[in-house]
């Protein structure tokens, strides 16, 4: 029987990737920020171009055609302030619950999307090899995919 109570507070370690990140993505899901695992959101600013490939219809060929795309800037700037909320949400919750062995895996400049990538590379990476931690973490991996 596991000791994992799911509102406990857990810190990271290179031994409990998994109790850890049952505990974030619990958190993170009743804090309603999922939506940071999601893409970045793009900037409003920058004109996005999209390549409209070629057609053919019976003997005429339309060539591929460059179009500007700009999503609505009202909801993309929704888009925005929700995902910038729960981005900020999210790194609170991985940075204080990540133990002092693995704060050098992140810095502060990272989304929580980077954050989680790059803790878990790291555990798995340490926890690799003949461990049969790191089997099961490799093999949960490659089957939640």
């Amino acid at each position: 029987m596991s000791d994992y109570k799911p509102d406990s507070y857990v810190k990271l370690g290179y031994e409990n990737w998994q109790c850890w990140e049952l505990y974030v993505q619990s958190t993170v899901f009743r804090k309603n920020a999922i939506v940071t695992f999601d893409p970045m959101p793009v900037d409003p600013q920058v004109q996005q171009q999209v390549i409209v490939p070629a057609t053919v219809t019976g003997t005429m060929t339309t060539p591929s055609v460059t179009v500007n795309a700009q999503p609505m800037a009202e909801e993309l700037k929704k888009y925005c302030e929700k995902w910038c909320a729960a981005n900020n949400i999210t790194k609170g919750i991985i940075l204080g619950s990540i133990s002092t062995e693995l704060r050098h895996v992140v810095s502060l400049g990272d989304s929580a999307k980077e954050m989680y990538d790059k803790l878990r590379a790291e555990v798995i990476k340490q926890s690799s090899g003949s461990s049969a931690f790191g089997t099961q973490v490799e093999l949960i991996s490659k089957t939640s995919r």
